[in-house]
C-alpha cells in the first residue's frame, strides 16, 4: 500500500532543549526506530520522574529506556519464538497493571522484536478478555503478576476452553520487574546485531488497542506504523513548545489510548512523563498521592479523568496548586460545570483533551497563550485533521474525520464525497457567537430518559428489530414520557397507511415474535407492548442524511402528533379493557385481579406471590390500583380515594388485593393491622432469623490467612459506588469483593461501571483492586460456587452490608429476602475459618425512629423498641436486622455495628437520586412556581462524605453490637440552600401550606378531586410532570410532624457523638457545610440528566 508523503509539521516543538534533538517525522523511521534514534541522539534527556519514598526525585533517561527495551526485547524472543511458525507475526498480549517504565518497556520490546503488541485494559471482564484474545488470535500474553491479573487471565482460557475444547489457548509468562529490566545503568549494553529491527513498511501492524465495550465486547483497533507515526507528530500542532515539559501521567495507564498516544509524544517533542515509583505491586492513584508525586516532580501540565479534579476542587491547597500549572487536561467524562466554573474563576487553566482510541486526538492540544475563562468547556478541534460537520438540528453537529495525509484511519464507517471518513457519533454545540469553538454535547444514539427517571439505550433494541423480515428501519421515542414506544418503517413491499386499524393490527402481529425477543433483552422499563407500535405513512417517508444516517430527531419531530396519539390510546385502553367480575366474591374477584396484574407485568405471577419480588415497580403499581380504581366506581359506585396511595404496597399479592376489593364493594369495614400485630410480626422475623445462630462454626481448622480482604454488597447504587470508590482507594484493605445481584439485561461490570460515571467516579480507577462478583445474598451460600464462597472465607476480614431495597410503600413481609441476607452474612462471618469471625458492618437507616417525640432529641446512638419502627415496612425491616445483629453479637464472637444513615444529598458531581422527595419537589417546581419555606436546619450530608466516614467506622474500634449515626454534625438552615435553589429555577419561596395549597390546587383542575383515583389520562400525564403528587400524602403528613420536630420538614435531631468519636471525617473540625455551591451542583446534575430543563 502506498501513502502520501506525511506533510511538513509546524515548528512548535523542540525549539530551545539542549538536551533533546527533534527526531525525523517524516515516515522514515517507525515509531520502535525512533526509539532507537531519541536514544543515540538525546540519551541524557529525561523520559520519566518519580518520587522515591524518601522523598528525592529520580529521573529515567532515555538512554536508560533503550537498554530496558532492549533486554526485554530479548526476553521476549526467547519466551516467544518457539510458540510460532517461521515468518508468522504472532500478536502478542499484554495484560498487567505494571509501573510506568515497566509497562512501557514491555510494550516497547515486543514492537522490538518484531512481533505485534496488544494492550488489553485491566478492567476487562473475563470474557472481554476472551473475546480479545480470540478476535485477534492471540499467540502469547504477558501477564501482571498480581492475583488479579492472573486470576483474569485464567478465568478468561476457562471461558476459551469451554466456548471450544479444541482451541489452542496462548503461552503465557509473568511481566518482568522492574528491577530485571532498568537494573544498573552501568551495566553493558545489549547486543541488538542478531536481531535487526524487520517491519519497517508504513503499513505493517504494529499494534492493536481496543474500544471501550460500552455497549458490547470490546472491538480491537489496528494500528501500522504510519498510524503511530501520524499520532506522534499530532503534537506539533500544538501551540506551545512542550519540550522538556513534565506531564504528570499517575493517573492515567499506558494500556489506555491516552497511555499509547503520550508514548509517542515522548518520542515525538521529548516531554518527560511523571509517574509512581516503580514497585510491584504498582502504586494505585488517589487524588491525594497523584497531587503529592506531581507536586515533588515539578509537573506543569497534568492529565487526568474529570473525578480527580472534582475531588482537589474541595481542597483550597489542591486549587492553589492547580492554579499554578499551566494546563490542566481532563478527558474520559465530563467534568461538573459548577466545579470547572469554580475553578476557572481562581486562575486555574482547564482544558478538554478531546480523543477517542479510533480518531486519536481531536481537540487541539494545549493552546498557547490564555483560555477565555468563561468558554472553558468549550474546544477548537485539532488542526491536524479535515473534520466534517454533518448538521443535526438545534445547532448541533456530528463530528465526522476525513481520511487525509496525517490521518490515516484506523477505523472507517462512512464516506463523504467518496472520501473514507470515521463517522465519531459525538455531537458538537456551536458555540453562539465564536466561529470554530464546538462543546461536546453528547452522541448521536443518546439515551431516552423516562419521566420516571429510567433510561432507554435505544441502539441495541433498533438493531433487534431491524434484523426483522418486514422492517426497513424503526426508531425509539419514549423521552420524558413514562414508556417506551417505537416508531417503524416497512419495507417497501410492507407499506400500509396506518390509520387502517385492521392493518395496523396485522402488521404489529407480523413482527410480534421479533419485538418478543427484544423484550427478553430489554430491561423492563424498555419494553414495548403492540398498543405502543406506531408505523410510518407513506405520505411522511423516513428521511436519512447524506452519509445514508437516519434523521432521528427530525422524523420524530415529524412524527410528534402521532406519538402523542399512541400515548394517550394506551392511556385510556389500559383503563377499559379488562371486565370486572359478574360477582363481587372471592373466586371471581380473584379471576379478575389476577387478569389485571398479569396484562400490567411482564412476568405471570401466582395468586399468593409478592408482586414486587417479581419486577412490579411503582408505575406498574399505580396503573393497577387506577384500573382497580375505576371498576369499582363503575361496577359499584365506590369514590376511588377510598384506595389508598399505598393500596397496591400495602396488599402486594393477587389475593390480598382481591380480599380487599371484596371488603370494599361489600361495603365490609377494612381496617389496617394494628401497631401490636405489626410488633409480633417484627419480633417473630427476629426470632426466625436468630434461632440457631450458636450452631454455626468454622467449616474446618483455623487458618493463619494474613490477606485483608472487605466484603461489600450493593456497590451500585449511589452510596454503594461510593463506598466502592472508598474502599478501593485505602491501602489497609488487601482488596474488595463488591457482591450484587445478577441481572440478565447488562454484565455487573457494565452497571457498576455506569453507575461509577453517572457519579463522577472514574471507574478504571475504582476498580483496579475489585472483585466484582454476582451473588444473591438471599439465599445460602450467597448463591456463589462453593469454592469462590470457601476463598472469601478465607480472605475476608470484614464484611460492610449496604444492599437494601428501598421502597417505603413495601410492606415488611416484601423485605424478607433482605432480612435473611443478614442472616446469611452472618453465617458466613461465623463459619470462617480465620481467626476472629469478619466483623459486620451494616447500614441502616435514621427510618427506623420515624415513631418519636420531639421530646426525646436528639435521639441517641442506641438501640430502640419495636414501637418506634413499627408502621412502615422499610422502617420494619431496618430495626428487625439491628436487633439480628444485636444479639448475634451477644450469642456469637461476631463483632458487629448498625449505622444509621441520615438523608443524603448529592456527591460529587451533585448526583442525588431523582426517586427521592427532595428532587421530585423540585422538578414540581416549575409547575407550582414555588417551593416552600422552612425556617429550621437540615442535617443531610453529601453521599461521597458518608462513604468515606462508613469505611472510617469499618476499620474503627467500636463496641461490639452498638449503633451509630451517620448525619452532617454541623446542620445549615434550609433558608440558605432554598434560597439557591429558588434563584437557579426562577421561583419563589413560599409557606409550606401554601406551596401544598397550590399542589393539590393543581392535582384538583386535572382530575376533578382526585389524582390518580380514576385513571385518566390527564391524571397520568400530571404524575409524569409533577412528581411530587406521587407523593402527595407524604407531604400532608409533613406539616403535622414539622410542628413537632426539631429540624426541616419534619426531620428529627440526631446524637453523632459515638460517630464523631470513630470517625475523623465527621469530626474534622474544617468539615465544611452544605451551602450554595452544594446546592447548584444538585440542580446542575438534574438538568445534565435531563430530569430538570434548563
Amino acid at each position: 500500500m502506498s501513502f502520501p508523503p506525511i506533510p511538513p509539521l509546524p515548528q512548535t516543538q523542540c525549539l530551545s532543549s539542549k538536551t533533546f534533538k527533534r527526531p525525523p517525522l517524516d515516515g522514515s523511521l517507525t515509531v520502535p526506530e525512533l526509539y532507537e534514534w531519541v536514544a543515540k541522539n538525546s540519551p541524557e534527556h529525561p523520559l520519566f520522574a518519580y518520587p522515591a519514598e524518601s522523598g528525592e526525585v529520580k529521573t529515567i533517561y532515555w538512554k536508560d529506556t533503550i537498554r530496558a527495551i532492549h533486554r526485554c526485547a530479548r526476553m521476549v524472543k526467547e519466551k516467544v519464538s518457539p510458540t510460532h511458525a517461521p515468518g508468522e507475526t504472532p500478536v502478542i498480549a499484554i495484560l498487567a497493571h505494571c509501573d510506568a517504565p515497566s509497562y512501557l518497556a514491555m510494550h516497547m520490546s515486543v514492537l522490538r522484536a518484531n512481533y505485534i503488541s496488544f494492550p488489553l485494559s485491566a478492567r476487562n471482564s473475563p470474557a472481554a478478555v476472551a473475546h480479545l484474545i480470540k478476535q485477534v488470535d492471540v499467540k502469547y500474553v504477558f501477564v501482571g503478576r498480581e492475583p488479579s491479573m492472573k486470576k483474569l487471565l485464567e478465568d478468561a482460557f476457562e471461558i476459551l476452553k469451554g466456548q471450544d475444547a479444541e482451541y489452542r489457548l496462548p503461552s503465557a509468562s509473568i511481566v518482568p520487574l522492574y528491577e530485571e529490566l532498568y537494573g544498573s545503568s552501568d551495566g553493558p549494553e545489549v547486543d541488538m546485531e542478531d536481531l535487526p529491527f524487520t517491519r519497517n513498511k508504513q503499513d505493517d501492524l504494529m499494534v492493536y488497542m481496543h474500544s471501550s465495550g460500552s455497549t458490547s465486547f470490546p472491538k480491537p483497533i489496528r494500528f501500522i506504523n504510519r498510524r503511530l507515526i501520524e499520532l506522534a507528530a499530532t503534537i506539533y500542532y500544538s501551540d506551545k513548545d512542550l519540550t522538556g515539559l513534565v506531564f504528570a501521567h499517575q493517573v492515567i495507564p499506558l494500556f489506555h489510548m491516552m497511555g499509547l498516544l503520550h508514548m509517542g509524544f515522548a518520542c515525538a517533542t521529548g516531554v518527560v512523563l511523571a509517574v509512581f515509583e516503580p514497585k510491584s505491586p504498582a502504586i494505585l492513584p488517589t487524588p491525594d498521592n497523584v497531587y503529592k508525586a506531581a507536586t515533588l516532580t515539578k509537573c506543569q501540565v497534568i492529565l487526568t479523568p474529570p473525578s480527580v479534579i472534582e475531588a482537589w476542587s474541595t481542597n483550597p491547597e489542591h486549587v492553589e496548586w492547580l492554579a499554578s500549572l499551566e494546563s490542566v487536561v481532563y478527558g474520559g467524562g465530563a467534568l461538573n460545570r459548577a466545579v470547572g466554573d469554580s475553578l476557572v474563576s481562581q486562575g486555574v487553566c482547564i482544558i478538554n483533551g478531546y480523543g477517542s482510541t479510533e480518531g486519536g486526538v481531536l481537540a487541539g492540544y494545549l493552546p498557547n497563550g490564555p483560555v477565555d475563562p468563561d468558554d472553558w468547556e468549550y474546544l477548537r478541534l485539532s488542526p491536524h485533521m479535515v473534520p466534517e460537520l454533518i448538521p443535526y438540528g438545534e445547532n448541533t453537529y456530528e463530528l465526522v474525520i476525513m481520511q487525509s495525509p496525517l490521518n490515516t484511519l484506523n477505523v472507517v464507517n462512512t464516506e463523504v464525497n467518496g472520501i473514507p471518513a470515521f463517522a465519531t457519533s459525538d455531537l458538537l454545540l456551536a458555540h453562539p457567537e465564536k466561529s470554530g469553538c464546538w462543546k461536546l454535547f453528547g452522541r448521536v444514539d443518546d439515551q431516552i430518559m423516562h419521566s420516571t427517571g429510567e433510561k432507554t439505550n435505544p441502539g441495541p433494541l433498533e438493531k433487534i428489530l431491524n434484523r426483522d423480515p418486514h422492517v426497513e428501519a424503526v426508531i425509539f421515542f419514549g423521552a420524558k414520557r413514562f414508556q417506551a414506544g417505537v416508531l417503524v418503517d416497512p419495507k417497501p413491499e410492507f407499506q400500509f397507511d396506518p390509520s387502517d386499524e385492521e392493518k395496523l393490527a396485522e402488521f404489529r402481529n407480523k413482527i410480534w415474535s421479533t419485538v418478543q425477543k427484544l423484550n427478553e433483552f430489554a430491561p423492563q422499563h424498555s419494553r414495548i407492548v403492540k398498543e405502543m407500535i406506531t408505523v410510518s405513512k407513506p405520505s411522511k417517508p423516513f428521511q436519512y442524511t447524506a452519509k445514508s444516517t437516519l434523521r432521528r430527531n427530525f422524523m420524530l419531530t415529524e412524527y410528534r402528533e402521532e406519538i402523542d396519539a399512541l400515548y394517550d390510546s394506551l392511556e385510556m385502553s389500559a383503563q377499559t379493557n379488562v371486565a370486572p367480575p359478574t360477582e363481587w366474591d372471592l373466586i371471581s374477584t380473584v379471576g379478575f385481579v389476577r387478569e389485571v396484574v398479569n396484562k400490567i407485568l411482564v412476568h405471570t405471577v401466582k395468586d399468593e406471590e409478592d408482586i414486587f419480588q417479581y419486577g412490579c415497580d411503582s408505575l406498574q403499581a399505580t396503573y393497577i390500583r387506577n384500573i382497580l380504581g375505576r371498576t369499582l366506581h363503575d361496577a359499584v359506585n365506590l369514590d376511588p380515594r377510598r384506595l389508598s396511595d399505598n393500596f397496591v404496597y400495602e396488599h402486594p399479592t393477587i389475593l390480598a388485593l382481591s380480599s380487599h376489593i371484596v371488603k370494599l364493594a361489600t361495603n365490609v369495614s377494612v381496617s389496617a393491622g394494628n401497631k401490636n400485630d405489626k410488633k409480633e410480626e417484627m419480633q417473630s422475623l427476629v426470632n426466625k432469623y436468630t434461632a440457631g445462630l450458636t450452631e454455626l462454626q468454622p467449616a474446618g481448622d483455623k487458618s493463619s490467612s494474613t490477606e485483608n480482604w472487605i466484603l461489600v454488597t450493593g456497590t451500585t447504587g449511589g452510596l454503594g459506588s461510593h463506598i466502592l470508590a472508598t474502599l478501593a482507594s485505602n491501602e489497609q484493605y488487601t482488596g474488595v469483593y463488591a457482591l450484587n445481584r445478577p441481572s440478565k439485561r447488562s454484565t455487573l461490570l457494565e452497571r457498576q461501571q455506569r453507575a461509577l460515571a453517572d457519579l463522577g467516579l472514574d471507574a478504571e480507577q475504582v476498580l483496579k483492586r475489585v472483585e466484582l462478583i454476582e451473588a444473591d445474598i438471599s439465599v445460602d451460600n450467597l448463591g456463589i460456587s462453593q469454592e469462590l464462597y470457601q476463598k472469601m472465607q478465607r480472605n475476608v476480614s470484614s464484611i460492610l452490608h449496604n444492599a437494601w431495597r428501598v421502597d417505603f410503600n413495601l410492606s415488611l413481609a416484601s423485605f424478607e429476602p433482605n432480612v435473611k441476607s443478614v442472616r446469611n452474612l452472618l453465617a458466613f462471618s461465623l463459619t470462617s475459618t480465620r481467626p476472629e469471625p469478619p466483623k459486620f458492618i451494616y447500614t441502616s437507616s435514621i427510618a427506623v425512629l420515624h415513631d418519636v417525640s420531639k421530646a426525646q432529641e436528639p435521639l441517641l446512638e442506641e438501640h430502640v423498641t419495636a414501637d418506634t419502627s413499627a408502621g412502615n415496612g422499610y422502617a420494619e425491616s431496618k430495626w428487625v436486622s439491628e436487633q439480628i445483629l444485636l444479639k448475634a453479637s451477644e450469642l456469637t464472637p461476631v463483632k458487629t455495628l448498625s449505622v444509621r444513615v441520615g438523608q443524603l444529598s448529592g456527591g460529587l458531581n451533585g448526583a442525588w437520586n431523582i426517586k427521592e422527595w427532595l428532587p421530585s419537589m423540585i422538578q414540581s417546581a416549575r409547575a407550582v412556581k414555588c417551593i416552600p419555606a422552612d425556617d429550621k436546619n437540615v442535617s443531610w450530608i453529601p453521599i461521597d462524605l458518608t462513604a468515606k466516614v462508613l469505611v472510617e467506622l469499618a476499620l474503627a474500634d467500636f463496641d461490639s453490637g452498638c449503633v451509630t449515626h451517620i448525619i452532617h454534625p454541623q446542620p445549615v438552615p434550609w433558608t440558605k440552600l432554598a434560597n439557591a435553589i429558588a434563584s437557579e429555577l426562577g421561583v419563589s419561596i413560599v409557606p409550606y401550606n401554601e406551596w401544598l395549597s397550590r399542589l393539590d390546587d393543581l392535582s384538583k383542575s386535572e382530575s376533578n378531586g382526585t389524582v390518580a383515583g380514576n385513571g385518566d389520562a390527564s391524571s397520568l400525564q400530571l404524575l409524569r410532570d409533577v412528581p411530587a403528587l406521587r407523593l402527595l400524602s407524604f407531604f400532608h403528613v409533613l406539616p403535622v410532624v414539622m410542628d413537632q420536630r426539631g429540624n426541616a420538614f419534619g426531620f428529627l435531631k440526631f446524637s453523632v457523638q459515638k460517630s464523631l468519636s470513630l470517625s475523623k471525617t465527621l469530626s474534622d473540625p474544617k468539615l465544611e457545610q452544605l451551602g450554595e455551591a452544594d446546592a447548584k451542583a444538585w440542580i446542575g446534575y438534574w438538568r445534565r440528566t435531563g430530569f430538570l430543563a434548563n
